[in-house]
């Protein structure tokens, strides 16, 4: 017997197809750049999971896991979604620094950027098998970090998984969706005791928070193309969906650090061009 055909990444299509045939694919999201904020104190390579406490962070944040279905640090186990609480409450803070230094915004957008973007990038990529060096790909020539290559990436980490044999490996995609939902987690909106927001961001600062949340994103589209490969037979009941995915990414009352402020500001800059 012939063993079955290894499935091709080209052939599963995870965004909307245009009307016409005749134009190139949509992108997974509309590129855009940021600046580098972490070029002076950039990733290590020395592993996602204890950069914090290299760097001096304290991530206070846990997930708890549950409930294969409950999203990140959160139950919702046995919740009607129309009974769930979406009131904005004050949360303890997400991070504190080893030193006692206090948390300042800006500090904590570099150090999520290297984390979150460069690290994450890196270690989804050596997982995968991908050979992918971060900053060559995504730092252009202006000393700004883009987006533009995120697009197709999680086919590339997909094709990468097909040449080792690991396309549909359920131990690989828990290590990613792990990384994701650690990013997810620790990328929540973070409410004071005034049951406002904790932080103050500039729109720099907002882009690249939004960046994260993209890259983040990119890690569900990848496990994606693991769920819909052909031959995969693996249900929502067994632990594994596209049902589960979405749930570590998107419930109801999530609220993802520096959008709302981002909307605002954007809004605030149309309104004084006219």
């Amino acid at each position: 017997a012939f063993p079955p055909p290894l499935p091709r990444a080209d052939l599963i299509s995870l965004t909307m197809p245009h009307l016409h045939t005749d134009l190139p694919p949509r992108p997974e999201f509309t590129p855009f750049t940021v600046p580098y904020l972490c070029l002076s104190s950039p990733y290590d390579g020395k592993g996602f999971w204890t950069y914090p406490e290299r760097r001096g962070w304290i991530v206070h944040a846990k997930d708890t896991n549950c409930h294969v279905m409950c999203p990140p640090g959160i139950c919702r186990h046995g919740i009607s979604p129309i009974d769930v609480d979406i009131t904005r409450r004050a949360k303890p803070p997400i991070f504190t620094r080893a030193d006692g230094i206090p948390v300042l915004a800006s500090d904590k957008v570099i150090f999520l950027q290297a984390w979150l973007f460069f690290g994450l990038l890196t270690e989804v990529s050596a997982l995968c098998g991908l050979d992918l060096d971060v900053a060559a790909e995504f730092v252009v020539d202006n000393g700004s970090v883009s987006t533009t290559k995120l697009n197709g990436l999680p086919g590339r980490w997909f094709a990468a998984t097909v040449r080792t044999h690991r396309a549909g490996d359920m131990s690989l995609m828990e290590r990613i969706l792990a990384l994701m939902r650690q990013a997810i987690l620790v990328l929540d909106e973070e409410v004071s005791e005034a049951e406002t927001q904790r932080f103050s961001y500039t729109y720099a600062e907002c882009r690249v928070l939004h960046s994260l949340d993209i890259t983040a994103r990119i890690l569900a589209l990848h496990l994606l193309f693991h769920v819909y490969m052909p031959g995969f037979t693996a249900t929502d009941e067994d632990g594994w969906g596209h049902r589960r995915i979405l749930n570590s990414m998107d419930w109801i009352g999530r609220q993802s650090e520096g959008l709302d402020q981002l909307s605002s500001l954007s809004r605030d800059d149309l309104e004084e061009k006219g």
